[in-house]
């Protein structure tokens, strides 16, 4: 039984060994992955925790019956959000790697859940997938799984997933009609509560989801865009992805993948991207979303099928700043005089 119980607690302590130097690495993000089914380790927990330092907490169970808890102080973060060049293997132990690159799915609350061990595919429909990041894609240097060693999964939904279900059974009562106009995005789609009035005699879709980032809506669109056949897609999102840490040219990169998993399915639509708005709340940003309109704009402009909407100049007052009659008193989401100016910039793309 000794033997066995030394066994299986020295398996257990790898593991753990591997978590905690995984955690520590420079210039990784923290995120929560939970385990099950390792010989000699019952379950393992990385907590989300907020900016600053924190703690990786791991419980462990191990086959004599002991149970323990190990918290291990970190101020990083566990995997990177883009930046496959960097190389996690220096700081393993010998034969073991982590496949590259690893994806991370930021949720509006700010949270990061790794969503998979590769980069998103266009086709994934948004729902919980193993975990080939976390420490159950450790591999030997041959590239098999770490023998023993199971895939890990989040013990959190996926973002948005309750938003994409309710409009999933909206849909399944009163379907949408087919070759309508569909507006999708982020919040300033979702609180666009007077959509059918302001373009009365168009068939209209709302499929806003607030805090969304341009790569949720790509994750979401063969659910909540692509199945309505629209004819042509407005779509508005991108000042959660700077406000998260998405740089400009990550974000020009997630609608270049957006625009690829609509043109898939939906060759013949337009689609038109509204530009980024100047929030009040979010004007330390504003260089960076200027440069996010610029390449977007620039993109579009060589993309057959494929328009800039832009609302920014118009959403500025005489100084050069937000306009604040255009914003509620968050200073982020828009007043109905700001849906006033873009229903009229948006409409004679529309007509």
């Amino acid at each position: 039984m000794r033997n066995r119980a030394s066994g299986e607690f020295g398996r257990g302590a790898l593991i753990l060994s591997v978590a905690a130097i995984l955690a520590v690495l420079p210039g990784m993000p923290r995120a929560q992955v939970v385990s099950g089914g390792i010989p000699g380790i019952g379950a393992m927990a990385m907590p989300v925790v907020g900016s600053g330092f924190g703690q990786l907490e791991a419980r462990t169970v191990f086959g004599a019956g002991i149970s323990d808890q190990l918290r291990l102080p970190t101020s990083s973060l566990l995997f990177p959000q883009a930046a496959p060049q960097q190389n996690p293997d220096a700081a393993l132990p010998a034969g073991l790697r982590v496949p590259q690159p690893a994806f991370q799915q930021t949720s509006d609350a700010g949270r990061i859940l790794i969503a998979s061990g590769r980069a998103p595919d266009p086709n994934d429909d948004g729902k919980p997938r193993s975990l080939a990041a976390s420490l159950g894609g450790v591999s030997s240097p041959q590239g098999s799984a770490a023998k023993g060693i199971p895939a890990f999964v989040s013990n959190e939904k996926v973002p948005f997933q309750d938003e994409i279900e309710a409009f999933e059974a909206a849909d399944r009562v009163q379907p949408p009609p087919q070759g309508a106009i569909l507006f999708f995005g982020s919040s300033s789609i979702r609180f666009w509560t007077s959509l059918a009035r302001d373009f009365h005699g168009l068939a209209v879709i709302n499929r806003g989801f607030g805090g969304s980032q341009i790569q949720d809506c790509v994750r979401f669109a063969g659910r909540i865009a692509i199945p309505y056949h629209p004819k042509t897609i407005v779509f508005y999102a991108g000042d959660n992805d700077i406000f998260f840490g998405r740089s400009p040219e990550q974000a020009l990169a997630d609608f270049q993948a957006l625009v690829k998993t609509l043109r898939s399915s939906l060759p013949d639509a337009r689609i038109l991207f509204v530009s980024i708005k100047p929030c009040p709340a979010r004007w330390a940003l504003v260089d960076k979303v200027k440069r996010a309109n610029d390449l977007i704009r620039d993109y579009a402009a060589g993309e057959k099928g494929v328009g800039y909407i832009d609302v920014f100049p118009a959403m500025l007052n005489a100084q050069g700043g937000p306009r604040p009659e255009l914003f509620g008193p968050d200073g982020l989401h828009m007043s109905p005089k700001g849906y006033a100016l873009w229903t009229a910039l948006i409409d004679p793309w529309l007509r």
